[in-house]
């Protein structure tokens, strides 16, 4: 079972650093920006069980990142579709910086998970004891707090990215329902 799934992270790691290595050949074009960054927060997403099974050492270093790379996901699928669907050549503007306002709590309880003892470390994530240090305490607070507000802006994205498709397909119904001037 572990070795399948170690497998199976190598394999998903290969297939999303030969995608950002192809997308990298187009680094001209801004509209794959937001894809790219999307392929490497999966990429590091599916790190996980190599990184735990080759470098135990780096848990902590790994865990502490996920609320950045789980924050920078959202608006980063977001852009992408965006690109997709922009009627006129899409490209990074401040209007898209509003969709990384979160991030900032989030690199927070990064850090403050970096800071976290060893041992407050394990306990916090790896056992059922209840945490003892206000670091921890702090940290596990936060923590809940981001996961909730996480579950909650996925639900908006997910909302407005159905929005955003649905509204694409209509689109292109009228472009191709419209007969005026077009002849065989």
């Amino acid at each position: 079972m572990v070795h399948s799934e170690l497998l199976l992270s190598a394999m998903t790691l290969a297939i999303a650093a030969f995608s950002c290595y192809l997308l990298c050949q187009q680094a001209s074009n801004q509209a794959k920006r937001p894809l790219l960054l999307s392929l490497l927060c999966l990429q590091a997403l599916a790190a996980g069980p190599l990184l735990f099974a080759l470098w135990p050492a780096g848990t902590q270093l790994y865990i502490a990142l996920l609320p950045v790379i789980f924050y920078l996901l959202l608006p980063a699928l977001w852009c992408y579709l965006q690109a997709l669907t922009a009627a006129n050549s899409w490209c990074w503007s401040k209007q898209v910086n509003r969709h990384f306002c979160t991030l900032p709590l989030a690199l927070l309880l990064s850090v403050m998970i970096l800071w976290l003892p060893a041992a407050s470390f394990q306990q916090l994530f790896f056992t059922d004891m209840p945490v003892e240090t206000p670091l921890a305490q702090g940290v596990a607070v936060l923590f809940l707090l981001l996961t909730l507000g996480w579950c909650a802006l996925s639900l908006g994205y997910v909302i407005g990215i159905g929005k955003t498709i649905l509204n694409y397909h209509q689109r292109l119904k009228q472009i191709y329902a419209n007969q005026q001037g077009k002849t065989l």
